[in-house]
């Protein structure tokens, strides 16, 4: 992105996902909430694919972080799009991370001006005593650590997962100009019907996929959508055969 929507990242050190997000949302002066999230999924997105070409590891951390970005950015554009409970905690998950983090950020500029204040006159030198209680015996202070050890959480170990990839929104543009090459026009249903539909989770990413594509292809002026009524299905039109096929073989 160019212009005023453009972001710079100050080094060449790969920030975290959180920093990330929450200087994308300060750049476009918004609110932490779902509403801005949606707002910078495209920024972010842009992000780490400009990393990712310029060889940097993408940690599994962004790709949970652009997953759940994609999920609100859809139900944004789908208003019947229905999350599962889990789906849902992830998204308000991340708007507590955000917002956390926005807090350590600010707080942290407040303490950072009083690190070169010092003592007017170092303390005379005094002799160090400590006189013990008579009750602070061996086992008490042993219990004592006992019980601090127990109440120190554990560690929890996340269950490793394999990222697998369904289809890319570049694979999706050229499976519609395809189809809308052998027909005028077709249903959004036909185009976005995912090959096993009984696969209930890949079906819904690959009609996200196919609909973010039918946008793009519709702000080209290479498509024209039409939809006779809210939540109906929507047709599919072919506008200029030269343009689709120049931009696909862009």
């Amino acid at each position: 992105m160019e212009g005023e929507d453009s972001y710079h990242i100050k080094s060449d050190i790969f920030e975290g996902p959180i920093g990330v997000l929450l200087e994308l949302i300060e750049k476009r002066k918004l609110f932490i909430n779902e509403l801005s999230l949606g707002a910078v999924t495209e920024d972010f997105i842009n992000y780490v694919r400009e990393k990712g070409d310029r060889g940097f590891q993408i940690s599994s951390e962004f790709i949970f972080i652009i997953s759940t970005l994609i999920l609100i950015k859809s139900r944004s554009l789908l208003p019947g799009l229905k999350l599962t409970n889990e789906e849902e905690k992830d998204i308000k998950d991340l708007e507590k991370r955000i917002a956390l983090y926005n807090i350590f950020i600010k707080t942290s500029k407040k303490i950072k001006p009083g690190k070169n204040l010092f003592a007017q006159k170092k303390a005379p030198d005094r002799e160090a005593r400590f006189i013990p209680d008579e009750r602070l015996t061996l086992s008490v202070i042993l219990e004592s650590v006992k019980s601090v050890l127990i109440r120190v959480p554990k560690v929890e170990k996340l269950p490793e997962v394999t990222v697998r990839k369904i289809i890319s929104i570049e694979e999706m543009f050229a499976s519609i100009v395809e189809r809308i090459e052998e027909a005028v026009s077709h249903s959004f249903s036909e185009l976005s019907r995912h090959p096993n539909p009984e696969d209930e989770r890949d079906a819904r990413v690959y009609s996200i996929v196919s609909f973010l594509a039918v946008l793009e292809l519709m702000r080209q002026g290479i498509l024209d959508i039409t939809q006779n009524d809210t939540f109906s299905d929507m047709t599919i039109t072919k506008v200029r055969v030269l343009e689709i096929e120049e931009n696909n073989n862009n």
